[in-house]
């Protein structure tokens, strides 16, 4: 067998065809693990940051890397695929290029081997401009020594034809809080300045202003705290603008922000653009903060219940179908919709499902769903009860020690019944960190209430 077969042998066990589903179907025709897109909640979610955007006065430039799909990005700008967005990675680039979208900003710090790749993605479409983040005199000698490097001369040479004698658009990215990249102008801003003027003055370049992105805005304990992140960084991000300007650097663009911190936030006094990526999904990391509500979560893992036993449920969800970022809430990966479970160990391929313990008692919110129902299988052997009729049974003397860790461990749970929860039984938990959930999945299942209307298929890989 040829490893070409094989990948489609794969291929086809990937997708829902080999399942013979007709659309619309119902959630119970679903293979589990699969990730769950409620369209119209990203519809509205995209519809309020575009109207948040237009109210204050900035542009939008959304991050498409939370979902990597051209159906969601076009809903984020509102159908003008010439509205700018930012990617993360070189296929999500030429995926969007390939849909039509003409401002493409590859939004990491840029290395020489990068350089080849974005241009082929820009002579194949040539309508296609894409951006590229610099935040070091090193990086841009590099992308100088490559403009005249002879083996690239061709496609060089192409791409002055046809981009006016340039290669790149370029923010310079700057750090005002993140400390995880950028030049750091709030400690140096001479050496900002300094290179700022070399990327206005490069020819290989256009300088298109400064780039600061929030991403400390996560950790943020309230609402509040996430707002005045977002209040700093404006602050600090128009003092550097307002630095180039007056040593005659033109800064055309001033954007900033984060998913928690443009959430937070109504105003964005100072900057001219904005570009969170997260909230066109939310999740329970942007409900800790709150940012949203749990009506706003737009995505959920639909699993089943695969074994019971004395003091937790099976369910075939895992690290690789959920990732193993933890809720700010209680310590789990995840909640289950409509039900107070929590997803408190992972592994491989399956997670445990307990009540709630404790420790919750001592200051930590409870996470209980309460707007929300469960899912009834078709495959299961009784229909499962409402919440409210669910009777706790009692603790069995003993359990087995798992190798996977318990985020938990040693803290007293609560009863559960497992029999409200029939093998077989469909649930949907709703992931703490969406971005690196939806990664995990070839898939989306669009979803309108209880039934799967579409199937989108987002870009993956680097």
């Amino acid at each position: 067998e040829s490893g070409t077969d094989s990948c489609k042998m794969v291929e086809q066990c990937l997708t829902y065809r080999n399942m013979e589903i007709e659309l619309p179907c119902a959630l119970s025709d679903l293979p589990t693990p699969c990730f769950l897109v409620d369209v119209d909640i990203v519809m509205k979610n995209c519809n309020d940051m575009l109207r948040k955007a237009n109210v204050a006065g900035v542009d939008l430039r959304p991050h498409v890397k939370t979902h990597k799909c051209h159906e969601i990005a076009r809903m984020q700008v509102g159908g003008d695929k010439s509205n700018g967005i930012i990617a993360s990675t070189i296929p999500e680039v030429r995926y969007m290029a390939a849909d039509g979208f003409t401002d493409i900003t590859y939004g990491i710090p840029v290395t020489t081997s990068k350089l080849l790749p974005l241009m082929s993605i820009c002579y194949d479409y040539p309508a296609t401009r894409v951006s590229i983040f610099i935040d070091s005199k090193e990086q841009l000698e590099d992308i100088e020594m490559f403009y005249t490097d002879p083996q690239a001369a061709d496609l060089i040479a192409h791409y002055k034809d046809t981009h006016h004698g340039t290669l790149f658009g370029c923010f310079l990215k700057i750090d005002v809080g993140y400390h995880r990249a950028g030049v750091d102008v709030q400690h140096d801003e001479a050496a900002g300045v300094e290179l700022a003027k070399r990327l206005h003055e490069s020819k290989p370049l256009v300088f298109r202003g400064v780039y600061s992105h929030s991403g400390n805005a996560y950790n943020a304990a309230s609402k509040a705290e996430a707002k005045a992140i977002c209040t700093l960084e404006c602050k600090h991000a128009k003092k550097f603008a307002d630095a180039l300007v007056a040593a005659k650097i033109p800064c055309p663009t001033i954007s900033i922000g984060s998913t928690p911190s443009c959430g937070a936030a109504d105003k964005f006094v100072g900057a001219n653009e904005i570009h969170p990526g997260n909230y066109v999904f939310f999740d329970r990391q942007q409900m800790a903060i709150p940012v949203c509500k749990s009506d706003q979560v737009a995505v959920r893992v639909l699993t089943r219940v695969i074994g019971h036993y004395a003091e937790h449920l099976l369910c075939d969800t895992g690290s690789l179908a959920i990732s193993k970022d933890l809720a700010p809430q209680d310590g789990s990966y995840g909640s289950v919709e409509g039900t107070e479970l929590l997803l408190t160990s992972v592994s491989q391929e399956c997670g445990k499902l307990q009540m709630p313990d404790r420790i919750a008692t001592l200051g930590a919110p409870s996470c209980t769903i309460s707007d929300a129902q469960i899912v009834n299988s078709k495959h299961a052997n009784a229909a499962v009860p409402a919440i409210d009729k669910i009777t706790p049974k009692k603790r069995g003397k003993a359990e087995e020690e798992e190798e996977e860790a318990d985020v938990s461990a040693g803290s007293k749970r609560r009863k559960l019944d497992a029999s409200a929860f029939p093998r077989g039984s469909l649930l949907k938990i709703i992931p703490n960190h969406s971005c690196l959930t939806a990664a995990c999945h070839p898939l989306y299942f669009v979803v309108r209430g209880e039934e799967v209307v579409d199937v989108w298929r987002p870009c993956r890989g680097w």
